[in-house]
């Protein structure tokens, strides 16, 4: 055993142990760390998708029922997207961003623009979301992405049949 300069016994660790230690410890750390984004994306991706293809066409159809048949009420502001919100559709996507009625209501439909996370892969999660809502649902006429650097996907819906 090695003695230090003053004559006593060493005990413990030497400084490459602690090296060889905090190195196997921070790749661990950067596995668990890497596998958790992974899964957020994931979650912040499907709560998007439920958003668009259940959330929002389930408030719509309500609105439309008890609105004299008619998606009138629905302005491009505020007042139109607080009318959605109180039937339980969230008035914000995962990443904090609002989603907006981009056209207003007419009798027959409404167009959604639902924002994408431009903090992660935002043409992937654009494409994914758009391609996701095609065709999920008879309510929904279109899902079409924003051009490239637009972060956001446009979903029209149309009078339930």
């Amino acid at each position: 055993m090695k003695t230090n300069p003053f004559g006593k016994r060493g005990k413990g660790f030497s400084l490459i142990d602690l090296m060889i230690w905090s190195a196997a410890i921070a790749v661990v750390a950067a596995g668990i760390y890497a596998a958790a984004q992974s899964n957020k994306e994931s979650g912040d991706l499907a709560t998007a998708k439920k958003f668009a293809t259940a959330d929002i066409p389930g408030a719509l159809t309500v609105v439309h029922l008890t609105r004299g048949h008619t998606y009138a009420a629905l302005t491009a502001d505020a007042q139109g997207k607080a009318v959605l919100v109180a039937r339980g559709v969230a008035a914000e996507m995962p990443w904090a961003d609002p989603w907006t009625i981009q056209t207003a209501g007419t009798n027959t439909s409404v167009t959604i623009r639902i924002p994408t996370d431009s903090a992660r892969d935002p043409e992937d999660m654009k494409n994914t979301l758009a391609a996701t809502i095609q065709g999920s649902q008879a309510m929904m006429t279109s899902g079409t992405a924003g051009g490239a650097g637009a972060n956001y996907v446009d979903v029209t819906y149309s009078v339930p049949r």
